[in-house]
């Protein structure tokens, strides 16, 4: 798994997108991604 800024500023948002993204394997829609 490769590390971007990209991940780091949406953990710092949200961290259960990531959790949900990485632990739980359910794809993350783009869209709600860059409402922030």
């Amino acid at each position: 798994m490769n590390i971007t800024p990209s991940h780091i500023i949406e953990y710092l948002f949200c961290p259960r997108f990531t959790y949900f993204e990485y632990v739980l394997k359910i794809p993350q829609y783009e869209e709600r991604h860059y409402k922030v």
